[in-house]
C-alpha cells in the first residue's frame, strides 16, 4: 500500500514538503490505514478529526473512544466533534446518510480553513468502483463513470489507487488495530448491496475487475477534462447578451452542447441535470416561448437568445439624487459622477477618458435630475438619430435579458429621460460646442457582486 499511495501522491501532486493534513478519522481500517501512513511522511503535518454522528447508540460511543486512544498512543493531534446527524436529517429533509456526509465535511471544511491545512479522506479504489456502478445504475453520464476524482479542490485521496484488501495488508503488517462500523455488514444501503453481492460476482469473471476499473476511470478523467475544456470555450463564444445564442449552440457537436447547457443551468442556480438540458434543448430548437425548470427559474428565447426570463430575487429599483461622488444604486452597483470644466468641446471629446456616451452637458440638467431604474412608459430620444422610443420597445430591439432591463441606470428629470446606461446623452443633455461643464458618469459592479454573478 505504501509504495501505491506514494505514487499517487506524486502523480497526481497531491501533496507539498511541509503541508500539513486534516485527515477524516472514523477509526475504520481505510482511516486507521490513510493516519498513520501520513503521518510515516517527512515534513507534514497531521491532525485526525473524528465526527461522532450519533447513529449507532454505543457503537458510536466506542469509535469515538477509540479515535481518542489511537491518536494519543501514536501521539497525533486528534479533534473529535458530535452532531445529531438524526435531527439534521429532520431538519433538511433529506436522507440521514446525505445529512452525515454534509455535516461532516462542514466540519473537514472549518477545521481546514483554521488550521490551513488540506483534508484527506481515505477514499480507495473499492469505493471508486463502487461508485462506478452506482453511477451506472442511476444512468449517469461520463462524469459520473470517472469515479472518485484523486482530489478535488482541498480535498485529497491518497488511497485511491490501493484497493481494500492493500488496506488490510497494511492494517495487519503494521499490526493497526481498527473497528467495524455494523453497518457497513447491512444490505439496506445500495453501496454495501454492491459490495456484499455484485463487486463479487464481478471478481469472479475478472480478478483484477477494480484495477480495470482504475484504468478505465483514468482514461475517462482525461476525455473528461477534454470534453469540458472545449464546453467552455463554447460557452464563451456562445454567451451574448446574458444568455446563449441558439444559432451558435446548434453548430456545436452533442456532447459539448449538452455541457455548455448544463454550465449555464449552474451558474444561474436552476437544476442541472438531463431532463433540464432537454427541455432547454427542445425551446431552443422552437426559437421562441418559455420554460420553467423550477419553482424559481424561467427561460426563455427571444430574438436568437436563450436567457434566464425570471428577474433575480434580488433586483431592486433605485432612485438617488445625482450629484457629484461615488454611491451606490443597486444589486451590487455603484455610480461614480465626477464634473469636468471643458474650456472646449474637444477636450471632452478627445482628451478625457470617458467615452463621450458617458458625459452629459451639466449646464442643461435642472436640479431635480435622479439617477434610477427604468419605470413604465419611459421614452428616450436616441442620441444621432432623434427618434423618440419607450425603453421598452428599445430593449426588446436590442434583444436585452428580461433580468438585466431593471438593473440599466437612467438619468431623469420630472419631465424627460436625459441618459441611458450603454446609449448615452439625448440631445438634450448632449454635450456640445458650447458645453462649459460636462458631467461624466461610470456605472461599476463591485467585485462582489460581479464574483457572485460569475458563479
Amino acid at each position: 500500500m505504501n509504495l501505491k499511495a506514494e505514487q499517487t501522491i506524486l502523480k497526481y501532486n497531491l501533496l507539498e514538503q511541509h503541508d500539513r493534513v486534516v485527515v477524516g478519522f472514523s477509526g475504520g481500517a481505510d482511516s486507521v490505514a490513510l493516519l498513520h501512513f501520513l503521518c510515516c511522511l517527512e515534513n507534514i503535518s497531521v491532525t485526525a478529526c473524528h465526527v461522532n454522528h450519533n447513529l449507532r447508540g454505543e457503537e458510536s460511543e466506542r469509535d469515538e473512544i477509540f479515535a481518542r486512544e489511537f491518536c494519543r498512543a501514536h501521539g497525533i493531534d486528534c479533534r473529535v466533534y458530535s452532531i445529531d446527524a438524526a435531527a439534521l436529517a429532520a431538519q433538511e429533509k433529506s436522507s440521514v446518510e446525505l445529512a452525515a456526509r454534509n455535516a461532516r465535511y462542514e466540519i473537514f471544511e472549518k477545521l481546514a480553513h483554521e488550521l490551513d491545512a488540506k483534508i484527506a479522506t481515505a477514499h480507495t479504489l473499492s469505493d471508486s468502483a463502487e461508485t462506478v456502478i452506482i453511477n451506472m445504475t442511476r444512468g449517469s453520464g461520463l462524469k459520473g463513470l470517472c469515479g472518485i476524482p484523486p482530489q478535488r479542490g482541498k480535498i485529497i485521496r491518497p488511497l485511491i489507487e490501493c484497493s481494500r484488501s492493500d488496506i488490510e495488508n497494511y492494517c495487519r503488517s503494521k499490526n493497526l488495530d481498527f473497528v467495524t462500523d455494523s453497518s457497513n455488514l447491512s444490505d439496506d444501503y445500495t453501496r454495501n448491496r454492491i459490495r456484499h453481492h455484485v463487486i463479487p460476482v464481478l471478481k469472479q469473471i475478472n480478478p483484477s475487475f477494480e484495477r480495470t476499473v482504475n484504468r478505465l476511470n483514468n482514461s475517462l478523467r482525461q476525455d473528461e477534462d477534454f470534453l469540458q475544456l472545449e464546453a467552455n470555450k463554447a460557452f464563451e463564444q456562445a454567451f451574448k447578451n446574458g444568455g446563449l445564442a441558439t444559432d451558435h449552440l446548434f453548430s456545436l457537436h452533442p456532447a459539448i452542447c449538452n455541457r455548455v447547457f448544463l454550465d449555464f443551468l449552474r451558474k444561474q442556480g436552476a437544476p442541472a441535470n438531463e431532463q433540464t438540458v432537454y427541455g432547454l434543448l427542445e425551446l431552443a430548437r422552437k426559437g421562441s416561448g418559455s420554460v420553467q425548470t423550477d419553482s424559481e427559474h424561467i427561460f426563455s428565447v427571444y430574438g436568437g437568445i436563450l436567457s434566464l426570463n425570471n428577474p433575480p430575487k434580488s433586483c431592486e429599483v433605485f432612485e438617488k439624487p445625482l450629484k457629484q461622488g461615488v454611491f451606490p444604486l443597486a444589486d451590487g452597483k455603484i455610480a461614480e459622477i465626477i464634473l469636468i470644466d471643458c474650456k472646449n468641446n474637444d477636450f471632452c471629446k478627445k482628451d478625457f477618458h470617458l467615452p463621450l456616451k458617458s458625459l452629459l452637458d451639466y449646464d442643461r440638467i435642472k436640479n431635480t435630475a435622479v439617477i434610477r431604474s427604468r419605470r413604465q412608459g419611459d421614452r428616450f430620444i436616441l442620441p444621432n438619430r432623434g427618434v423618440s422610443k419607450t425603453l421598452k420597445k428599445l430593449f426588446n430591439e436590442d434583444k436585452i435579458p428580461l433580468c438585466e432591463r431593471e438593473r440599466i441606470a437612467v438619468i431623469a428629470d420630472e419631465n424627460d429621460i436625459l441618459w441611458v446606461e450603454g446609449y448615452g446623452a439625448s440631445p438634450i443633455a448632449a454635450v456640445t460646442a458650447e458645453t462649459k461643464t460636462a458631467l461624466g458618469i461610470i456605472i461599476k459592479q463591485t467585485e462582489m457582486e460581479r464574483d457572485s454573478h460569475e458563479k
